[in-house]
C-alpha cells in the first residue's frame, strides 16, 4: 500500500483517502525513528541499517504489523500499512 492512507468503516472493507497520503511509508518512518533513538541511547557500539556495509555480530529484526488511529466518539478509523 506504500504511502496510501487507508481507513475502514466496516469490517473486511478498506478504502483509501484520495487527497491524503503519508509523506513516507509508516514502516520506513518507524524504522528511521527507532534507529535514531537506539543510536542516541548509547546502549550499543553501533546501530546499523540494512543499507550499511559494516558487518555485525547480532541482528535485531522486526516489522510494523499495525499502524492505527482510533477516533473517539462514534466513528472508529484505523490506518495501516502493509507490503
Amino acid at each position: 500500500m506504500g504511502t496510501s492512507m487507508l481507513f475502514r468503516n466496516r469490517p473486511f472493507q478498506r478504502e483509501a483517502y484520495h487527497e491524503h497520503r503519508w509523506r513516507v511509508s509508516p514502516a520506513d518512518m518507524v524504522t528511521d525513528f527507532l534507529r535514531r533513538d537506539l543510536r542516541h541511547a548509547d546502549l550499543f557500539q553501533a546501530v546499523l541499517s540494512a543499507r550499511d556495509i559494516e558487518e555485525s555480530r547480532f541482528i535485531l529484526q522486526g516489522g510494523v504489523k499495525n499502524f492505527s488511529n482510533r477516533m473517539k466518539e462514534k466513528a472508529v478509523m484505523r490506518f495501516w500499512w502493509s507490503r
